[in-house]
């Protein structure tokens, strides 16, 4: 199931070639190794689907601080390059989609390093969301949008979302329209697994990487990996598989929609 999504802005990636005629430098490379992931036990990337014709894959490359550089769609061209401030807090993503360059996606922390916007263009769209903290726990999200296309440079309050956080993992959130009309109400369950997902959570905002239900701006606070999910009756469940090394090896995920899986790799 390939997933084709809108391009964010690129970093511009120099190679500096060396003539075969020029003797080469003994001076060392000093710049660090980026670490391997298979030796690091680090995720090196995922399968979305399960066979090769009907599938996309992704890889990962990663820092010598072991952050996250970039997350690549092999199968679609698709580089996503993070960028991060002193604090190790992802600060921008830009796309680098098939040579185009036009958007990326921005965010902004307070001084407790917690996330209060986060800022990207969907389909030419500017789109703002902006977090608030209660006694320093997340307890609401207020969704930022064109609403009248005659006011094209204008964002206007379209959904804002209120939280229940319990034991560090959202439990419960409620969505509204602009004029707090209660819109949708969702509850989440979790498993007893640490969220290995953190990582990915804002590079996969708007579900670039296919990972949503697991890595997403929820994601980024939870401490554990999600159970279920039950929103207006309907149901959702995720099932893990695990190798030798406690590590999750795939998962599956069961919606009233349809039964998606993930395949992933260290």
């Amino acid at each position: 199931m390939k997933l084709k999504f809108t391009p964010y802005l690129c970093l511009f990636i120099f190679i500096g070639l060396m003539s075969c005629s020029k003797e080469k430098s003994a001076e060392p490379d000093n710049q660090p190794p980026e670490p391997n992931p298979a030796a690091s036990g680090l995720l090196s990337g995922w399968r979305q689907g399960t066979t090769t014709q009907d599938d996309t894959l992704f890889t990962i490359t990663y820092d010598d601080k072991k952050r996250i550089k970039n997350v690549n769609n092999t199968s679609d061209r698709d580089e996503f390059i993070a960028s991060y401030d002193n604090a190790d807090n992802l600060i921008e993503i830009a796309e680098n989609y098939r040579g185009d360059t036009s958007e990326m996606m921005t965010f902004k922390y307070n001084a407790n390093n917690q996330l209060i916007e986060a800022d990207h263009h969907l389909f030419g769209h500017p789109n703002r969301f902006l977090y608030e903290y209660t006694n320093g726990v997340l307890s609401k999200k207020s969704y930022y949008t064109i609403t009248n296309l005659n006011e094209p440079n204008t964002l206007n309050l379209w959904r804002y979302f209120t939280y229940e956080i319990t034991n560090g993992n959202v439990t419960h959130r409620k969505e509204y329209n602009s004029a707090g009309e209660l819109q949708a109400e969702v509850s989440y369950t979790y498993t007893t697994n640490a969220n290995i997902f953190q990582p990915l959570s804002l590079l996969n905002y708007i579900n670039n990487l296919g990972l949503d239900g697991v890595a997403n701006d929820e994601s980024l606070i939870n401490k554990n990996m999600p159970e279920s999910s039950s929103e207006n009756g309907k149901k959702t469940t995720y099932t893990y598989s695990y190798n030798n090394n406690k590590q999750i090896t795939g998962f599956l995920v069961n919606t009233p929609y349809g039964v998606f899986t993930r395949t992933l790799s260290y």
